[in-house]
């Protein structure tokens, strides 16, 4: 059209390479006479096109014999070349060539000013939609790959656009959901009216507002929703953009988080209290052994049948209450030696029934469903007893004042089908004791902490009951869990480790004790920093006929038995003391006098020791508190193991 305009043999429009600003060849036109091919005319490298290039003025050339890019242009009659620059502002787009076979004149180099501008404009609109074309598609392309929800809304929050993610989101497809409201996608329309709100005027929500919005079907998610305002061209109006995080996924693991870090709290609360309670035992027990072992010693003086002779049997019955106590503390923590004897599960739950009939409500029906094949497992008696009573009793209280039933179940009970999920058990035959209760029931709350010391529902509580049980049951290596709900009962299930063959005997009752009679040896060296337990200690052992001397601290103590190792003494060693524990003390005594029996004497007990690693054991071992009786056969068994064999002095 240039060319028919102005009468032109040719014109030629190059723009400019974004990459390294060289001329590219747009477009071009002639009116016929010249070739085809717009290059007759002439190459654009180097002369006239870098010339404009550097100074961005127009050229008129008049001597095109003397431009060697222009040489061939004379075989096409052409005369003169108007370059002009096309200029978008102050920057570069183009340059026009004309070429003419008309001789240069005024009025033929000036028309060509204002023609430059106006095909520069059109250089500048077509680049512009171009460049919108390019943006589109790379836009469409992010929108439909992106692995996140991305919605455009309108200013008046219709859905503009809504890309593959959040069909697969929503469970809509883009079709059906463009012009729909926003609020359709959110659970609550307060939700949607809150980022519509944030977007408004030009703000954004970039920092994410959760909330909850609905798939198709209705199901409602979490989510997490980033939007920004957006200038639209159309009309001028206003829109924005949001995208949908779904937080189901991380809610999950969050909520698997929690769960695992309460159990680990769970765990941590229970240890922890464990090792305060079994510091509190160890230290009880000695304050246990003085008051035990002067009620012995008053019990021997006084009458039988006397005022005085109740009063320090009612003192050595509080204190072997007390004893219990401890024991039920030392095995919370874990730490309680366990006198293993077999046992019959069935025997011993009716055993312990008979002693618990008084205390239960009257209004509870007792239902037994106990097997009468049970193997014998080897428990402690007294421990298990108490497992029992607490159980029962719990159930008890749980059926308030109102009628109810307890049923109590004894079975076995292949761990890898009848365990709780979380149980840590070896594959065998375990013991099943189940108590279970129609009453009130628990919550998680309370379900969460029944198992802790002190913490009770009850209005006057005990505290120590199923802490105590679920340290038991940890100490024979079992397993207790819970399974109740609000209004429905509960029932705890124990599970013990049964031998995989054969039954083992059940033992007769231990006869009572025998009479005291004085002791084989003639010299007992107590080593024990409470001087108090040391003082009741010589009592009982004067009553016995032995002599005895004492240290206060490990150093001491190996000094005084090397002294008077001649005289054959029995050593009573206190595990835990200052300068020197017993178990270096032990280590010692093995050393330089290894034929000195040692009866090793601690709060803890034998089994809940602190690990010995590579120590020398004891001749014997003596839990406290102790009595007088079981003070004495424990000299005899070590001087039977030991000092029996020492040579005579």
């Amino acid at each position: 059209m240039i060319v028919r305009h102005i009468g032109a043999a040719a014109v030629r429009i190059w723009t400019l390479d974004a990459t390294d600003g060289t001329p590219r060849l747009r477009a071009s036109a002639s009116d016929g006479r010249v070739g085809e091919d717009p290059r007759l005319l002439g190459e654009p490298a180097g002369g006239h096109l870098d010339r404009l290039l550097a100074n961005h003025e127009p050229l008129v050339l008049d001597r095109l014999s003397e431009e060697p890019a222009l040489a061939t242009a004379g075989a096409f009659g052409i005369v003169a070349v108007s370059v002009q620059p096309l200029l978008a502002g102050d920057r570069l787009a183009g340059i026009l060539e004309v070429f003419d076979r008309r001789p240069v004149t005024v009025q033929w180099a000036g028309q060509f000013g204002s023609m430059a501008t106006s095909v520069a404009g059109g250089l500048i609109r077509v680049g512009a939609i171009a460049q919108l074309d390019r943006n589109n598609s790379k836009m469409r392309a992010i929108l439909n790959s992106a692995p996140v929800a991305i919605i455009e809304l309108s200013t008046h929050g219709a859905i503009a656009d809504f890309n593959p993610a959040a069909e697969e989101l929503f469970g809509w497809k883009r079709d059906a959901m463009l012009g729909a409201d926003f609020d359709s996608l959110a659970g609550v329309q307060a939700a949607a009216a809150a980022v519509l709100d944030r977007v408004r005027d030009g703000g954004t929500a970039t920092g994410g507002i959760e909330t909850t919005m609905s798939r198709a079907g209705g199901a409602l998610f979490p989510c997490s929703v980033f939007a920004a305002a957006m200038s639209r061209p159309v009309a001028g109006r206003a829109g924005s953009v949001c995208v949908v995080v779904d937080l189901t996924d991380r809610r999950r693991i969050e909520e698997e988080s929690e769960r695992i870090q309460r159990k680990l709290r769970d765990a941590q609360r229970l240890e922890s209290l464990g090792v305060m309670a079994g510091g509190i035992a160890h230290d009880f027990n000695n304050i246990l052994t003085s008051i035990l072992g002067n009620a012995n010693l008053a019990g021997l003086s006084a009458e039988v049948g006397s005022e005085l002779a109740g009063y320090v049997s009612d003192i050595e019955a509080g204190a072997r209450r007390a004893g219990e106590l401890c024991h039920l503390m030392l095995a919370y923590a874990g730490q309680a030696g366990i006198e293993r004897r077999p046992a019959d599960m069935s025997e011993m739950v009716r055993e312990t029934l008979r002693l618990l009939r008084h205390g239960i409500s009257k209004l509870a029906e007792i239902r037994l469903d106990l097997a009468t094949d049970l193997p014998a497992v080897r428990v402690d008696a007294a421990q298990i007893r108490q497992v029992v009573m607490n159980l029962v009793a719990n159930a008890s209280d749980a059926l308030g004042e109102r009628p109810g039933q307890i049923c109590i179940r004894t079975a076995v009970a292949p761990a890898q089908e009848s365990t709780p999920p979380h149980a840590e058990l070896p594959p065998g035959r375990h013991i099943l004791i189940e108590v279970a209760d129609n009453g009130a029931g628990m919550d998680e709350a309370v379900v969460g902490r029944i198992f802790d010391p002190f913490f009770t529902t009850k209005f006057s509580g005990r505290g120590l009951g199923l802490a105590a049980v679920w340290g038991v049951v940890r100490g024979h290596g079992g397993v207790i869990a819970v399974h109740t709900r609000p209004g429905e009962g509960s029932t705890l299930r124990v599970w013990l480790p049964a031998p995989e063959t054969g039954d083992e005997a059940i033992p007769p009752a231990a006869p009572l004790a025998a009479e005291l009679v004085r002791l084989p040896m003639r010299l007992a060296i107590l080593i024990d920093d409470e001087a108090p337990l040391r003082a009741v200690t010589r009592r009982i052992l004067g009553r016995f006929g032995t002599e005895s001397l004492e240290a206060e601290d490990g150093i001491a103590g190996i000094e005084l038995v090397l002294a008077n190792r001649e005289r054959r003494p029995v050593v009573l060693l206190d595990l835990t003391m200052p300068r020197m524990g017993g178990r270096d003390v032990l280590a010692r005594l093995r050393r330089d006098a290894p034929e000195i029996p040692v009866l090793l004497m601690s709060g803890y007990e034998s089994e809940g020791l602190p690990d010995s690693g590579t120590s020398p054991a004891a001749d014997a071992f003596l839990s406290k508190p102790f009595t007088a009786a079981q003070l004495h056969a424990a000299l005899v068994e070590a001087w039977e193991k030991r000092g029996k064999a020492a040579p005579a002095s």
